[in-house]
């Protein structure tokens, strides 16, 4: 159904909606991201069950529960329980990895991470511009891929390495 018209706040639809609507609450929020691994969330009966890292403190889904409820006017029950997905944190976490390797195979990153002896790549940031869209994350041929921060040099190595003349 429809929540009542005095809820201040859209319940949350994802256990990242949870996260978002933490914005303010630094502990609950990084307990949700860092502490909790998501086992089941039902926004219909107002129900999330998680597993707990090792770390977090037993008392935490309930407080969790208790907050929810009181933002959002609607009883909500955190539960615990074994297994769970990765944390948001952990899933972040890997999902940065994964676009590193893809942005060090890209030529123009290769060509960067082997000119500049201390170059790495660092955040790898997707961003998509509405006018230049295409559907697809790969940047074809754009060097635009590459970010401002993302292959990374010191004042050290501004000069290409390993040419040699003949």
């Amino acid at each position: 159904g429809h929540p009542p018209a005095e809820v201040p706040r859209t319940p949350p639809q994802s256990f990242q909606d949870v996260a978002r609507l933490l914005e303010g609450h630094m502990m609950l929020k990084r307990a949700v991201e860092r502490e909790m691994r998501l086992v089941r969330f039902d926004a219909e009966r107002r129900r999330i069950e998680v597993s707990l890292v090792a770390s977090a403190q037993p008392t935490i889904a309930g407080a969790l529960g208790q907050k929810l409820t009181a933002l959002l006017g609607e009883r909500w029950i955190v539960t615990v329980s074994d297994g769970g997905a990765p944390t948001l944190h952990e899933a972040r976490e890997a999902e940065q990895a994964r676009l590193r390797e893809e942005a060090k195979a890209l030529p123009v990153v290769k060509v960067l991470l082997d000119s500049f002896a201390d170059a790495a790549v660092g955040e790898v940031r997707i961003t998509h511009t509405p006018d230049t869209a295409t559907g697809s994350d790969t940047a074809a041929g754009s060097d635009t891929a590459t970010g401002s921060d993302t292959a990374q040099t010191s004042d050290a190595s501004r000069t290409p390495s390993g040419r040699q003349r003949t």
